[in-house]
C-alpha cells in the first residue's frame, strides 16, 4: 500500500494562507518570519531505513530576486523555530531522493512554492515535493510461460536501463531529460522452437509523475512471420495519489499578531494599547493556558492561571469583562485549529511601570506543546535602549538601537563606551518612526562595549552590551611550515591540526609529483612562499593535467585519476578583505576539456575567499572517508561537484582573477574585498582557494606558476 511520509521542518498552521493569515500583508521593509512544512509523497514506509535516507537527502533552498538566502541539507538541519527573513517575495524549492537515470528503488522528488514575508508577520508555506520520475512496470498474462521461456523486458534510455527478468513486476523509475524524452523497451526470450524472439518499441515523450504499464499477452493464435507471437499494450496512468498515513505532525505555534512576540514591547504606562496573540494548531487543540501575575491582580478569576479550553462559562465571562477576549475556529476537514487571544487596552493600560509577562502554552490532542511569552517593558522614560542584533555586530563595527517612548522626547541620541571605562561617545541616531539606530565604527575586535539610548533631561539607567567579533587569522598564512607525509608535501606543521591542503594528495601518490610545494625562489617575508605549479602529471595517454593549487580543507581521496576534496574550516569572524602577496606567470594552455577554451589560449589564475554559514556536506563514505565539510568537491565528470559562489551557504565572497602576468620579478601586494550578500547570519566557516589554472577543476590549463605569501584577513 502506498503511503505518504510528511516531514515537517517547522510548525505550520495547515490550511491557512501560504503568505499570511493577517489582514495587512504589505511589504514595508523590516523583518518577518517563515514557518515551512516540507512534505514528500513517497511509497516507502515511514519506519523503513529508506525513509530516513530520503529525510536526510532533503535539500531546501529559499531564494529571493538576488539569489539563495537560506539552504538546508537534511531534515534535521531545517529549523523547528520560525525562520527570520527580510520582508520580501521568495521562492522555496526542495528536492529529495536520488536523481539517477534508472533505478528500481531510487526516486527523486521536487517541489516549489512562492510566498511573501511581510514586516512583523509570519508566513506559512506548505511545500509538497512530488515525484519527478517517470515510472514503468511489466505485467504478464497467466499463460505466457506456455509460449516463451527465459524472457525479460529491458526498459530505459541512453542514460540508463533496467532489466525485468521473468515475472519481475517491480516498478522502475527513470529520470527524463531534454535529451532523453523517450523510453525504449525490448522484450526478448526463447520460443519453443529454440528460436530467439525479440520485439522492440518506444514510449514517446514519456511524462514525469506518470507510470507506463507494459502488459504482455500471448498471441499464439495468430503468429506472424518473424515471430510476433505476443501483444504488448501500454497503459498510461498517473502515479497514485498518496494516502496520508504515518504523518509526522508538528506542535502548535504561538505567535504575536502584527508584532514579534520574541521581542519585548516597550511602552509608556497607560499607553500600551491592545495586543493579540495567535495560536495555530496543525491538529485540534486540547488546552490553551494563560499564565501571569496579571491574571491574579487585574482579573476576578481567582488565580494566575487559566485554561481557555477547559474553563467554565462564568470564568470566560469574567475574562471578557477584565479585558481578555478570544475567538477561533476548528476546521474538521483539514483537522487544523486557530485561536486569537486579545489582551485589550482596558487591561494592559492599567499596568504600572516595570516588566510584565504573559505566557501562552498551547497543547494539541497529540500532547505536543507550543509556548511563547509576551513581555511588556513599561517605563516613564522618554527613550529605551534595545538589545543589539547579534548579526549586526562585526569585528570593528556594530549597529545599536533604541525606542522613543514619548513623542515629546528631544535630544534623542545613542552613546557607547568600552566596558569598564567612564567616558561616553555620543553618536547621532537615525530616526524611523519610534525606532532609533546608529552604526558605530572603529571598534576593537574581541572587545565588550556598553551603550544607552539618551534624551534631554533624562538620565538613563538601562544599559545594554555587545562584544565584537574576534579577529581570526589563517594559520600558517605565510606558508613557512611544511612537512612530507609519505610522498605528499603538506602545507602545515607536522603534528599540527590540518588546515591547508592541496592537490598533491592526487598527484604525488600516483606519479611522485607535488604540484604545490614550499619555495625560496620568490618570497615576501620569511624563508618560504607557496609555489603552485600547473603541469601534466603522467606519461602520454596515462595521466591528466593538474592545476597547482592550495586550499583550506583536506584532500579526502582519489577516484581513479580524479579527486574528492573537502573545502572549508571553522571561522566565526567576518573579515572585510583578504590581503596577501602574489607573483603569477601564465602560460599558453596545453590541455583542454572545456568548450570554448582552446590550446594556445593564455591560461589565467584565481584566488578567492568565501565566508560561509554552518551548512555542511558529507562525502559518500567511499574508502572509509565519510567526512563533512562546507563543500565536498568532486572533479570526476560523471559526479562533478564544484564550488558555487552563489550557493546558499556562501554569505560573503571575493575573488582575484589574474589574466596576465604580475609586474616584475617579485611578489606584489593584492587586496580582495569581500562582498556580503547575507548580513542576517553569523559566519561559521571560511574557505580560501588559489589555483594557477582557472579551469583546473576541468583538467584544463597550461604550465602556469603562482607564488603566494603572507595572507592576511583584513577587518
Amino acid at each position: 500500500m502506498k503511503k505518504s511520509i510528511i516531514f515537517l521542518g517547522a510548525t505550520l498552521a495547515l490550511g491557512l494562507s501560504t503568505t499570511s493569515c493577517h489582514d495587512e500583508s504589505v511589504l514595508t521593509g523590516g523583518h518577518g518570519k517563515l514557518m515551512i512544512n516540507t512534505s514528500i509523497d513517497s511509497d516507502i514506509k515511514v519506519t523503513s531505513r529508506a525513509s530516513t535516507e530520503i529525510e536526510e537527502s532533503l535539500l531546501l533552498y529559499i531564494s529571493n530576486a538576488k539569489g539563495p538566502v537560506r539552504k538546508y541539507t537534511g531534515l534535521s538541519q531545517v529549523p523547528t523555530e520560525p525562520i527570520d527573513l527580510v520582508a520580501d517575495t521568495y521562492l522555496a524549492q526542495a528536492w529529495a531522493g536520488d536523481s539517477v537515470p534508472a533505478s528500481f528503488d531510487q526516486r527523486f522528488f521536487k517541489g516549489q512554492e512562492t510566498f511573501t514575508v511581510s514586516k512583523g508577520e509570519t508566513a506559512h508555506v506548505n511545500l509538497v515535493c512530488k515525484i519527478a520520475n517517470t515510472a514503468a512496470s511489466v505485467v504478464y498474462a497467466d499463460n505466457i510461460d506456455e509460449t516463451i521461456t527465459d524472457y525479460k523486458m529491458v526498459i530505459g534510455h541512453q542514460g540508463g536501463t533496467l532489466e525485468y527478468v521473468g515475472r519481475d513486476e517491480r516498478r522502475g523509475y527513470f529520470m527524463m531529460t531534454a535529451k532523453t524524452t523517450d523510453l525504449e523497451w525490448t522484450f526478448s526470450g526463447t520460443l519453443p522452437s529454440g528460436e530467439l524472439f525479440t520485439k522492440k518499441g518506444t514510449i514517446a515523450n514519456a511524462k514525469p509523475a506518470t507510470e507506463y504499464v507494459l502488459r504482455v499477452s500471448n498471441n499464439s493464435q495468430t503468429p506472424e512471420v518473424g515471430g510476433a507471437y505476443f501483444t504488448i499494450e501500454i497503459d498510461e496512468q498517473p502515479l497514485e495519489t498518496i494516502n496520508h498515513e504515518g504523518v509526522i505532525i508538528a506542535g502548535p505555534e504561538v505567535v504575536g499578531y502584527k508584532f514579534d512576540i520574541e521581542q519585548p514591547i516597550a511602552a509608556e504606562p497607560g499607553k500600551v494599547g491592545r495586543r493579540s496573540v495567535m495560536v495555530y494548531g496543525a491538529t485540534a487543540l486540547s488546552n490553551i493556558e494563560l499564565s501571569s501575575p496579571i491574571l491574579g491582580q487585574y482579573t476576578t478569576i481567582g488565580g494566575n492561571d487559566v485554561d481557555l479550553k477547559t474553563m467554565s462559562e462564568a470564568i470566560g465571562q469574567q475574562l471578557n469583562v477584565s479585558g481578555i477576549t478570544f475567538s477561533g475556529e476548528y476546521n474538521a476537514e483539514e483537522d487544523t485549529e486557530w485561536v486569537k487571544i486579545n489582551f485589550e487596552e482596558t487591561l494592559l493600560n492599567q499596568l504600572p511601570a516595570g516588566n510584565h509577562e504573559i505566557t501562552v502554552t498551547a497543547t494539541d490532542v497529540n500532547g505536543k506543546k507550543g509556548i511563547s511569552t509576551m513581555t511588556l517593558n513599561l517605563t516613564n522614560a522618554p527613550v529605551q535602549t534595545e538589545s543589539a542584533v547579534i548579526t549586526d555586530v562585526w569585528a570593528t563595527k556594530a549597529t545599536i538601537s533604541g525606542t522613543i517612548l514619548k513623542e515629546e522626547a528631544t535630544g534623542v541620541a545613542l552613546r557607547y563606551r568600552h566596558q569598564g571605562t567612564t567616558e561616553w561617545t555620543t553618536v547621532t541616531a537615525t530616526v524611523s518612526g519610534t525606532s532609533i539606530s546608529a552604526q558605530i565604527t572603529g571598534l576593537t575586535p574581541g572587545t565588550t562595549y556598553e551603550y544607552q539610548a539618551i534624551a534631554n533631561d533624562f538620565e538613563p539607567t538601562d544599559t545594554k552590551t555587545f562584544t565584537t567579533e574576534a579577529e581570526f587569522q589563517l594559520p600558517n598564512a605565510s606558508f613557512e611550515n611544511w612537512y612530507t607525509n609519505g610522498k605528499i608535501r603538506m602545507p602545515n606543521a607536522q603534528g599540527a591540526p590540518l588546515f591547508w591542503d592541496s592537490g598533491n594528495g592526487g598527484s604525488a601518490p600516483l606519479m611522485s609529483v607535488n604540484i604545490t610545494d614550499a619555495s625560496t625562489e620568490k618570497v615576501h617575508s620569511g624563508t618560504y612562499s607557496a609555489k603552485l605549479a600547473s603541469q601534466f602529471v603522467g606519461v602520454g595517454a596515462f595521466g591528466a593535467f593538474a592545476a597547482g593549487n592550495i586550499f583550506i580543507g583536506e584532500f579526502l581521496r582519489t577516484d581513479g585519476t580524479n579527486g574528492v576534496l573537502g573545502w572549508g574550516r571553522p571561522c566565526t569572524s567576518r573579515p572585510t578583505a583578504l590581503k596577501g602577496y602574489i607573483h603569477y606567470t601564465p602560460q599558453a594552455i596545453t590541455d583542454t576539456k572545456v568548450d570554448g577554451v582552446n590550446k594556445g589560449d593564455m591560461d589565467s589564475g584565481i584566488v578567492y575567499i568565501a565566508i560561509l554559514d554552518g551548512t555542511m556536506d558529507t562525502d559518500d563514505g567511499k574508502n572509509g572517508t565519510n567526512k563533512s565539510y562546507p563543500f565536498i568537491i568532486k572533479t570526476k565528470a560523471a559526479e562533478r561537484k564544484l564550488f558555487d559562489k552563489n550557493a546558499a551557504n556562501v554569505i560573503g565572497y571575493g575573488e582575484l582573477v589574474l589574466k596576465e602576468a604580475t609586474n616584475g620579478d617579485q611578489l606584489v601586494e593584492f587586496n580582495i574585498p569581500i562582498k556580503y550578500n547575507r548580513t542576517d547570519v553569523k559566519a561559521v566557516n571560511i574557505a580560501v582557494v588559489a589555483s594557477a589554472s582557472f579551469y583546473g577543476d576541468y583538467f584544463t590549463g597550461g604550465p602556469s606558476v603562482m607564488y603566494l605569501d603572507d595572507l592576511e584577513l583584513v577587518y
